[in-house]
């Protein structure tokens, strides 16, 4: 009703409307389901067909990097859905039980389980489209939220890859590298329709022009903003500079704990957020293990030449020879900033 009422949508169902054990379910309902989502698209496709229609499926997979492998993939009740239990179990797509025999045939390692589920069900949905003739002129995204590593900061988790297929429009095999986000996605998709994209309220642009042809245009975008809790950073074609800039109380807590940390040997907890990490799971460090696998984590300042460094392990900010490229970033930061109406630093 929330997504029908409020957000405009005029059809929703089969939803997860939060991680599955945010949602106050029993235990036993606590799965996540792909068939059952995958199932309610199918569903959508059959209903809309003869007209154009947008369908929105998002997959609770995978969650964690190799949950497969730990019983959220093998141990799952493929009854257990957040609208209760299911009388049968969708038919729509290869057993899970199947999953790791094939694995095993092709010499896939079994940690891979969860990607061939989600395989399975894409499969399912593209394989409808060409059912009903609808696959020439259909355009797929297949997008994720963040990668496995950089989540809740500025680092590599904002570098998503995305797939698409519009064989009407987009060559098959294409590779492009332009800076494009999520907020591109809605200007995108309102041009592909035929609307307009409003004058307000609206960050990103269409990338039609990129998709349809050979050569990216050059006036397209100079560079990128990204944004995580007190942490901001501008993105080009090459670099990337992330400027730290908590309250002053937040510096105050992380500093005493390096000093107390730096005597006993113990790992870090209190990331930029100012916050301890709050997972009781057993994760030891900065949240998600941001200051493991980025080794430059507590630097205020930090630059990335992401053409020789793309997972951002060394900071150039400090070195002579690339202080001039490091001012025209942090020139580039400030005039996203200066837009906006909170301030941040000295950039503002």
């Amino acid at each position: 009703d929330y997504l029908r009422e409020e957000i405009g949508f005029d059809f929703a169902e089969r939803i997860y409307l939060r991680n599955k054990e945010a949602l106050g379910l029993p235990g036993a309902l606590q799965h996540h389901n792909v068939e059952w989502i995958v199932e309610g698209a199918l569903n959508f496709i059959e209903q809309n067909q003869d007209h154009p229609f947008f369908l929105y499926a998002p997959l609770t997979v995978p969650h964690s990097q190799y949950d497969a492998i730990y019983g959220e993939f093998s141990d799952a009740d493929p009854l257990a859905t957040p609208a209760g239990f299911l009388d049968t179990r969708p038919d729509v797509q290869p057993p899970r039980s199947t999953i790791y025999e094939r694995l095993r045939e092709r010499g896939i390692d079994q940690r891979n389980a969860m990607a061939t589920w989600i395989d399975d069900g894409i499969g399912a949905i593209l394989n409808k489209l060409d059912e009903h003739n609808l696959t020439e002129n259909t355009l797929v995204l297949f997008i994720s939220d963040h990668q496995s590593r950089g989540k809740y900061n500025c680092y590599e988790g904002a570098r998503v890859p995305c797939l698409m297929r519009w064989p009407a429009t987009i060559k098959p095999g294409r590779q492009i590298d332009s800076l494009c986000a999520n907020i591109d996605i809605l200007p995108l998709l309102l041009q592909v329709a035929g609307a307009a994209v409003p004058g307000d309220g609206v960050d990103g642009r269409s990338f039609l022009s990129i998709l349809a042809r050979e050569e990216r245009p050059l006036t397209w975008r100079e560079s990128l903003l990204l944004e995580c809790v007190y942490s901001r950073a501008v993105v080009t074609d090459r670099y990337k500079y992330i400027a730290n800039r908590p309250p002053q109380e937040v510096v105050d807590a992380m500093e005493k704990e390096r000093q107390q940390y730096t005597q006993n040997g113990r790992l870090r907890t209190i990331g930029w957020d100012g916050r301890a990490n709050p997972h009781d799971w057993g994760e030891v460090g900065i949240r998600y293990v941001a200051d493991v696998d980025f080794p430059n984590y507590f630097d205020f300042d930090q630059m990335y030449d992401l053409q020789v460094d793309p997972f951002e392990q060394v900071n150039l900010a400090c070195y002579p020879q690339y202080q001039q490229t490091l001012a025209t970033l942090q020139s580039l930061l400030s005039g996203h900033l200066r837009a906006l109406p909170h301030r941040f630093g000295e950039f503002t």
